[in-house]
């Protein structure tokens, strides 16, 4: 886990840049599944395969009054009506260095919530990048092997 200030880092999520996040962890990026599958035979051997691509769910806790809401929203509505709703993801700190970003991603439909408590419309989103593709941490790129 990444520890930052939201006003610390610059982030952008299908080509929007975000701002205005809620108190606490602000973008959570976590991989739907690990990038091996592994067979075990009947004498102990075992055998292991890359999977092609990695699938990354995220949330994007944005403050409710933000303006960021009305940016995402447009974004979905796109995506549902054309498919051209997909961007650009990356997260920076404000040295300039690339903690994560990706290539393709895109922004799900908002779960509403209602309550007496002031609350943050907690935005998903997916990252689909091949094992080989990721920048995690300080500009460095990891190859795939």
């Amino acid at each position: 886990m990444y520890h930052f200030d939201g006003d610390r880092v610059s982030a952008v999520v299908a080509g929007i840049p975000l701002f205005e996040f809620g108190q606490g962890e602000f973008l959570t990026v976590t991989p739907r599944e690990q990038p091996f599958t592994e067979i075990a035979g009947h004498h102990g051997a075992s055998a292991r395969a890359r999977k092609p691509a990695q699938l990354y769910d995220g949330k994007a806790m944005i403050l409710k009054g933000s303006p960021v809401n009305a940016a995402i929203s447009t974004k979905v509505k796109i995506d549902l009506q054309s498919g051209l709703g997909v961007g650009v993801f990356m997260i920076k700190d404000l040295e300039g260095s690339t903690l994560l970003s990706a290539q393709i991603s895109y922004f799900g439909l908002l779960e509403h919530k209602f309550g007496t408590e002031p609350i943050v419309n907690e935005w998903p989103f997916v990252l689909d990048m091949p094992p080989s593709g990721i920048f995690e941490g300080a500009n460095r790129f990891l190859v795939a092997a």
